[in-house]
């Protein structure tokens, strides 16, 4: 078994993920289609300080994409969405094969089952609305009288009825509206032409595999199953792709265990001249699996916006740094629509590398993100080191921003 550098190991994952130098993606929309086939999914999420994170993961390998293009490609039917895990996600239409039987195992759970014994008439009749008029939303639903909305989770009988039927496949996203979900039958959303015969376990795992290898560029066993697939049937299908030379094995100097990369990753090489700075959003594919980031990466990441005010210590939507193959530090951003004026919070450096070294791309790459967020201007409340502040206002001010 082959032993590589934890560098050659991030280099590889950086490559996968598209945030190597030559990523190679298309400008605007397609690019954006790209990179959701590339990465196998988008997390969706609803913050909206800034850009949500769904659009800052795009515009992170895409400058040039813009938000309206991801609600264009869920429309041409190029993209669907669906469960990836527990979260909501984009997915490239041509998988939807390998989700149908998530959604069987959710119909066939007694969750959904319980839910359906005392709610049958509701689900009849949201689907009767639904063919009679075709995609609806949630709000064109009225609430039972007497129902008085409270927290966000007491949510009226007939978005639980639609939200229940779009797990079970019965029904699709067609588009969103300003956000809310607008729902159609599941027959109509899907394009005539696509593949919904269904696979065995097998290709699902192989599938699964190879999608997280694509994705990742180099995972182990436990990383692979891309929660459609069970880790025994993930670690066949990893040993049956390696027997045909499609992955090799290899171990990380100073980590335990085995990985898995394709046989042309090997060759990735370190891009650190001229590189950029990315910000990274909180729920972008390459650091929501906060486990595989430490271990690779070395970095500790927690997102603060859900602990009380007084326990945050580096901000309500801190956003990691990565600079070349190294997260210099964190910054947290507020996007004041108003004033078109991107607040930066607070930038935290971390790590051993000197500031001083990436004020210009970080500069750059804030003034990037002010005109993805309509912004005008970048200001910086604090720092830490302080002179952090000047150096990239200084640098702001020689952009223009």
């Amino acid at each position: 078994m082959e032993q590589i550098t934890p560098e050659l190991a991030r280099w590889i994952a950086l490559g996968a993920q598209g945030l190597a130098s030559d990523a190679g993606f298309a400008s605007g929309k397609l690019g954006a289609a790209q990179v959701i086939g590339q990465l196998g999914y988008i997390q969706i999420d609803s913050i909206a300080v800034i850009q949500r994170s769904h659009h800052h993961t795009l515009w992170t390998r895409v400058p040039s994409y813009r938000p309206e293009h991801i609600e264009e490609l869920n429309q041409e039917r190029l993209v669907f969405e669906y469960w990836r895990g527990p979260a909501a996600s984009y997915l490239p239409m041509q998988d939807y094969r390998y989700h149908q039987a998530t959604m069987e195992r959710y119909a066939a759970s007694g969750h959904y089952q319980a839910w359906l014994a005392g709610n049958q008439e509701l689900a009849d009749f949201v689907l009767k609305r639904l063919t009679e008029e075709g995609a609806l939303s949630s709000s064109q639903f009225d609430a039972p009288a007497g129902f008085k909305r409270g927290t966000w989770w007491n949510r009226k009988p007939a978005k639980i009825a639609l939200e229940m039927l779009f797990s079970t496949g019965r029904l699709m996203v067609s588009r969103r509206n300003h956000f809310a979900r607008v729902y159609d039958l599941a027959e109509r959303v899907l394009p005539d032409s696509l593949d919904l015969s269904k696979p065995t376990d097998q290709e699902i795992a192989c599938f699964a595999v190879q999608r997280a290898l694509q994705a990742n560029g180099i995972i182990s066993a436990e990383e692979s199953p891309w929660h459609i697939a069970g880790k025994n049937q993930a670690q066949l299908a990893l040993e049956e792709l390696a027997a045909v030379g499609r992955v090799v094995p290899v171990s990380i100097r100073g980590k335990e265990g085995a990985f898995y990369t394709a046989p042309q990753a090997l060759s990735a090489q370190a891009s650190t001249e001229h590189a950029e700075i990315h910000l990274i959003a909180p729920f972008d594919n390459l650091i929501i699996a906060r486990s595989r980031l430490l271990s690779l990466f070395g970095y500790d990441y927690h997102l603060e916006c859900y602990l009380p005010t007084h326990k945050r210590k580096l901000g309500y939507y801190s956003l990691p740094m990565l600079w070349g193959d190294q997260f210099v530090g964190r910054l947290d951003p507020k996007a004041d629509r108003k004033t078109k004026t991107l607040l930066i919070h607070h930038i935290e450096a971390e790590g051993s590398v000197d500031p001083s070294a990436y004020t210009e791309p970080l500069a750059r790459k804030l003034a990037e993100m002010a005109h993805f967020n309509a912004c005008e201007r970048v200001v910086i409340e604090k720092s830490n080191p302080p002179y952090m502040e000047q150096l990239v206002t200084r640098q702001l001010h020689a952009l223009g921003v």
